[in-house]
């Protein structure tokens, strides 16, 4: 993303990669198929307003996360998106130090805000909660749509996060860090090309008798799709982090991939 402040006040169409997501979504409206979900533990005192002040900072520098879809009422049928100037950010702060048991507590209970959908439409796709389990224990928890984060950008938003709480007031000020807005320009170029219409034509070419499946699916496309979603917890040994680092690293990738 380039360091712009060059939000998006026209409507402008989805990306490729975001047209995909949302497809699917379409096809499963009422169900959080594409709903990301984390929490990152904090093991300090947190300061809850101050701590607000650097979400809100964090969404006005960011405007991938001021991305909103409007519905789709054009001729194509298909919506199109605007990265708002600002808006009430959804962050709320929950005290559950004064459960019996607050770990196990936090914990069900963020697994059942991530099996909560987005509204698509007209609407923030991200939720900011952050959590008190102790005087010195505080979970952050975000979610987002996929249409307007992945996995990668996960550890980008922590570190920016965490920069804004620790600086001073006039060094958090100020907006549009890294714009998305390059992004879906140089997509949108890429759609109107003449590459575009030859790699179309390659894998149309490509694709007229499909392979077979490597691997058979395990539920049905309609009918079985999970209702919730589930969670794999795998602790990593610091060495074996490091190690995993280093490869990503050598293969020019990231941690993540």
């Amino acid at each position: 993303m380039d360091k712009h402040n060059t939000a998006l006040t026209d409507l402008m169409p989805l990306t490729l990669p975001q047209l995909e997501v949302w497809m699917a979504q379409t096809i499963y409206a009422d169900l959080p198929i594409y709903n990301l979900g984390a929490y990152i533990p904090i093991q300090a005192k947190i300061d809850p307003k101050r701590f607000e002040q650097a979400v809100v900072s964090l969404v006005q520098r960011h405007d991938a996360l001021r991305i909103m879809l409007t519905q789709p009422k054009t001729d194509d049928g298909l919506p199109r998106q605007l990265i708002k100037p600002s808006f009430p950010v959804p962050f709320q702060v929950w005290d559950f130090s004064s459960k019996k048991n607050p770990l196990r507590f936090a914990q069900n209970w963020m697994r059942q805000r991530c099996d909560e959908p987005f509204t698509l439409y007209e609407s923030p796709l991200f939720r900011f909660d952050l959590i008190k389990i102790s005087d010195n224990c505080w979970y952050f928890f975000n979610r987002y749509h996929h249409i307007i984060m992945d996995g990668e950008s996960h550890p980008l938003i922590y570190q920016a996060l965490a920069k804004l709480y620790t600086q001073s007031d006039a060094e958090s000020s100020g907006q549009d860090i890294y714009s998305y807005t390059a992004y879906i320009q140089d997509d949108l170029a890429y759609s109107t090309s003449e590459r575009y219409t030859r790699d179309t034509a390659y894998w149309r070419e490509q694709c007229v008798t499909p392979s077979e499946l490597l691997l058979q699916p395990r539920h049905s496309l309609l009918t079985q799709v999970p209702l919730a979603n589930a969670i794999e917890t795998l602790t990593l040994s610091r060495e074996k982090y490091q190690a995993l680092l280093a490869l990503a690293e050598r293969l020019g990738t990231t941690f993540y991939h």
